[in-house]
């Protein structure tokens, strides 16, 4: 299990960085991004996140607040105590961030960009995805190729994702939406497109959301909680369309209204090919392992007033509580919102 010297708790953001004594605007672009534009400022911030570890940057300024931690060494779980986290800290960029780099991507008849509304970058590729194309550049922007296109072919994407990743271990592209996974090699060959809802049929789910790749030809999506009474939480299936794995659901309760989305989301990150999962109104971090199985990987301490299990499912004004809406993970450093 990773060490962190440190856990900072996001609670704003602002729209400006700095270095030493200079500071500079955020692009206009990516501010609309942060403010609510394009997905909301959490996906910008989690895929710029997805590549920070070791080369990249986000290129915003955290009001961070400093939290303890401490390692329970009979159990391997980590304890986050955000209670004592009552002095705000204001950081440089230049304190946790080594160095920026500009990549001006290639304007062509071959590949003009509109609007950005997903991106993904590895070690030697940039893949932009905008309302009508998908296109690949190399880490230095020179455009490479075009994946798909939009359009109602067999090889075709039919609508704008709101997940895009480029898997260079295994040569993989996905782009994904609501209802479909489409996948192609690097070079540009369609693989195949799966049905989401072929799944939800073959389970009896009724709703998969936040599907995202793992590792290899598996995915996962959290099941969202809209009746009180979904037997399954979480799946892990595959490119084929099979289910891998299913997780029981232990949280059973009468909800104030036909669908309680809102208060029953969960967030799903990969970090190091590990993958993590958490219920928004839940202070628990779990571990899917290699083995399958869902293990507790921190608990975090909220302040009060803070939300409980039996609280689920009832009508409350949860910006009243103290709760984790967002999380991510990166070398020595657990990001999240409040």
């Amino acid at each position: 299990m990773t060490k962190f010297k440190d856990v900072m708790m996001q609670r704003a953001i602002v729209a400006q960085f700095t270095f030493g004594s200079s500071a500079k605007k955020l692009p206009d672009k990516m501010l609309k991004s942060i403010q609510g534009g394009y997905g909301g400022y959490a996906e910008c911030c989690w895929l710029l996140a997805d590549y920070l570890s070791k080369y990249y940057v986000i290129l915003f300024l955290f009001f961070l607040l400093s939290c303890t931690m401490n390692k329970e060494t009979k159990d391997d779980i980590l304890r986050i105590d955000i209670r004592k986290a009552e002095n705000r800290t204001h950081l440089n960029a230049s304190d946790f961030i080594s160095s920026i780099e500009y990549v001006k991507l290639e304007t062509s008849s071959n590949c003009l960009i509109g609007e950005i509304v997903r991106m993904s970058v590895s070690e030697n590729y940039i893949l932009t995805f905008s309302a009508s194309n998908c296109f690949l550049f190399s880490r230095e922007g020179k455009f490479i190729r075009s994946i798909g296109q939009r359009g109602n072919g067999p090889a075709d994407f039919i609508s704008s994702s709101y997940y895009v990743k480029i898997d260079e271990k295994y040569d993989m592209i996905y782009l994904m939406d609501y209802s479909f996974i489409y996948a192609y090699r690097i070079t540009g060959e369609f693989v195949k497109v799966l049905n989401i809802t072929d799944i939800r049929k073959k389970t009896g789910i009724a709703t998969i959301w936040n599907v995202t790749h793992w590792k290899e030809d598996l995915f996962c999506g959290n099941i969202d909680l809209n009746s009180g009474k979904e037997p399954y939480r979480f799946i892990i299936f595959n490119l084929e369309g099979d289910v891998v794995k299913l997780f029981t659901n232990h949280k059973f309760f009468k909800p104030y209204s036909l669908f309680t989305t809102d208060n029953m989301e969960a967030r799903i990150y990969c970090y190091n090919e590990q993958l993590f999962f958490k219920e928004m109104l839940s202070d628990t971090l779990f571990l899917i392992n290699d083995q399958l199985e869902l293990i507790i990987s921190a608990v975090f301490d909220l302040p009060e007033p803070k939300i409980t299990t039996s609280m689920w499912g009832q009508e409350i004004d949860i910006i009243q509580y103290n709760f984790i809406r967002r999380i991510y993970e990166i070398d020595n450093y657990i990001l999240f919102t409040g």
